[in-house]
């Protein structure tokens, strides 16, 4: 029995083969026209959540321009370019179409700065060095007696007990909470059962960091009381039952 090959059957159908060349085309026209319609050029930038850096500064940090196409820029390569930053430790994306993106920036304040030499070492709630600088803030504390000897930017500082970074963190947030922080203070973490608190012309011997809400709260009242002018010391150590102020000679 021969096998008969039918020519027609196996014949390719010219139609076919144009309708998927037109699809074809036709999808290959539709991505270059998202790639260069100007409607999906990137006309708005929204930056909510930035203390630390200005807008026109996180724009600079990702090399963004209003220019650029909307979907070519990725939520990762975002998240990835900002947190290069150590002052920022996230943000989230929102692609608004057909033109516009929001930036809700996560910011990684600093704790506190040391200085080292002509340094001003910024460190943050864990003790990473978030930036190093030559200019001296004015509106952080500054922290004396951690005995800093190596740092670089990115990585905790090297001290023996990095522990006590959490510690300071819920102090410097309650000297905020009771509105100490407004002058420049200095916390003197040398010995860490004898810590002293430096606010204005003011010693204040806050002993340990326990009982951090107490030992605040009553120092805020006194302070509060307390002429700005005045120079002395202020002993925490029996707060319980009362709170001694000795005026400078």
């Amino acid at each position: 029995m021969s096998n008969i090959y039918d020519i027609k059957k196996h014949r390719r159908n010219p139609k076919k083969r144009f309708y998927y060349l037109g699809i074809i085309l036709i999808f290959i026209m539709m991505i270059l026209g998202i790639t260069f319609s100007p409607i999906f050029k990137v006309s708005d930038v929204e930056v909510t959540g930035n203390k630390l850096y200005t807008k026109d500064e996180i724009v600079k940090m990702l090399n963004l321009n209003e220019g650029n196409n909307i979907f070519y820029l990725l939520t990762k390569d975002i998240k990835q370019q900002l947190k290069k930053y150590k002052k920022i430790e996230d943000v989230k994306v929102d692609f608004i179409f057909p033109n516009k993106i929001r930036l809700n920036v996560i910011e990684n304040p600093p704790l506190g700065y040391v200085c080292q030499g002509n340094n001003y070492i910024y460190i943050d709630k864990n003790g990473v060095v978030i930036d190093i600088s030559d200019n001296a803030p004015r509106d952080i504390p500054i922290i004396t007696g951690l005995g800093v000897n190596e740092f670089e930017l990115g990585k905790n500082i090297n001290i023996e007990d990095n522990g006590i970074f959490e510690d300071l963190n819920d102090l410097i947030i309650v000297l905020k909470k009771h509105g100490l922080t407004k002058n420049k203070i200095v916390l003197d973490i040398a010995n860490k059962f004898d810590i002293h608190i430096y606010i204005n012309n003011i010693d204040v011997k806050f002993q340990t960091l326990d009982k951090i809400d107490e030992k605040v709260s009553k120092l805020a009242v006194v302070l509060n009381r307390m002429p700005e002018k005045n120079r002395g010391t202020i002993d925490l150590s029996t707060y319980k039952d009362k709170i001694v102020f000795s005026p400078m000679e």
